[in-house]
């Protein structure tokens, strides 16, 4: 077994620059990994930090600068043009 490593050592040192491609590649990926990660973790698992996050709403302006004139009917406001 031992000389095993001894032959996997050897090998690593006469190819070495393939080896430092290798280690170089599984650096980087194991980086990205672990910030793609820290990402969805923070974004999509962590908890909302609020007391109440069920109380939380989303207003939306639903009036479109284009439809304003498009319209049938009444104003879109609510309110007769004069």
């Amino acid at each position: 077994m031992f000389s095993d490593f001894r032959y996997a050592a050897r090998s690593l040192f006469r190819y070495s620059g393939a080896t430092t491609l290798v280690v170089v590649t599984l650096a980087i990926v194991i980086g990205a990994n672990t910030t793609v990660f820290s990402i969805v973790n923070g974004v999509f698992l962590e908890p909302i930090p609020f007391a109440d996050p069920d109380r939380l709403v989303t207003i939306e302006n639903t009036d479109r600068p284009d439809s304003l004139n498009n319209h049938r009917g009444g104003s879109s406001s609510g309110l007769s043009a004069r």
